[in-house]
């Protein structure tokens, strides 16, 4: 390839990656809360900061005064993880999160987007979070003030990039089991790809559903959270028989530890099943296994390098 060419090659790139860098600047990092020209816009919001919280033994009352503006809008939205809601305006009810718990499995209402369409009059707002969990009754949402239009763009600009790396990893995850399926017909492949094409869907199903953009697409929030919970119970297993086929080790342990880790996965869901605990308490067993899984990694790695 010539110079000239090579120069305008490079120039194209430039202008690519400036033109991207902008385009990224302009959706991700332009704050239009901030921005006085935009106030007037049918895209505007704006945070509502200037509350007193309250935190006691069993709920958590977030109280203050809000002023409506037309120009921005009369709604109310923020962002509840395993928290039941209660908003009160002046003294009176006017929204409740959930309404009644249909699920006789768990108490927890799961992920929810909540959008409280407030009285142009609205002066006193009390909201009331409790919840079956006790670290939640301090996680404290970001509230925002807008309208029909600006709340959902500004929640899913916000989001959208984290949410389309996760659909990247889920769309990876199935190529690479369709491939195996294919391939292991006339290649020995081990099942490398199968297994680590499980394991990104595993790991990209519980990436999608910690997504905030998640519970704005599918209509069950309770189901999200669950199947957050699940693919996140389910992710050591697979990775482990990955990298005991990458590795090429046939030490006892992977073995050990794919027949503990199914245990554990068989107690969570029988515990979750017959109501005794449910996958968010059973959670910190997921964790130890994860950890354990670390360990293992580090010391087979140590003595595969030892080896060579």
């Amino acid at each position: 390839m010539n110079e000239p060419i090579k120069k305008i090659n490079y120039t194209l790139y430039i202008l690519a990656c400036i033109t991207i860098c902008i385009f990224l600047i302009s959706i991700f990092i332009y704050d239009r809360a901030t921005d006085t020209r935009q106030q007037q816009s049918p895209y505007a919001i704006t945070e509502w900061k200037d509350c007193q919280k309250t935190f006691y033994m069993k709920k958590t009352v977030i109280s203050g005064t809000i002023s409506v503006n037309r120009s921005i809008g009369n709604i109310l939205a923020f962002y509840s993880v395993h928290q039941n809601i209660k908003v009160f305006v002046t003294n009176k009810l006017i929204y409740e999160y959930p309404v009644a718990n249909n699920n006789s499995l768990s108490s927890s209402p799961g992920y929810c987007w909540n959008f409280v369409t407030l009285p142009y009059n609205t002066n006193s707002v009390k909201i009331v979070l409790t919840s079956p969990y006790t670290p939640y009754l301090k996680r404290l949402p970001t509230f925002y003030i807008g309208n029909n239009f600006s709340l959902p763009a500004y929640i899913i600009t916000s989001n959208i990039v984290p949410f389309l790396l996760c659909i990247i990893m889920l769309v990876i995850g199935f190529i690479l089991v369709a491939y195996h399926l294919f391939v292991s017909r006339n290649i020995n492949t081990s099942g490398k790809l199968l297994k680590l094409g499980i394991f990104s869907i595993f790991l990209s199903i519980w990436s999608i559903n910690e997504c905030n953009i998640t519970t704005l697409l599918l209509k069950n929030s309770l189901v999200t959270s669950y199947l957050a919970f699940l693919s996140l119970l389910l992710l050591s297993f697979p990775f482990a028989m990955f990298v005991q086929t990458f590795y090429e080790d046939n030490s006892k342990i992977w073995n050990w530890f794919c027949k503990v880790d199914l245990i554990q996965i068989a107690v969570c869901i029988l515990l979750q099943l017959t109501g005794i605990a449910d996958l968010r308490e059973t959670l910190w067993t997921t964790h130890v296994m994860m950890c354990v899984l670390t360990a293992i990694i580090l010391i087979q790695s140590h003595l595969l390098i030892s080896v060579c």
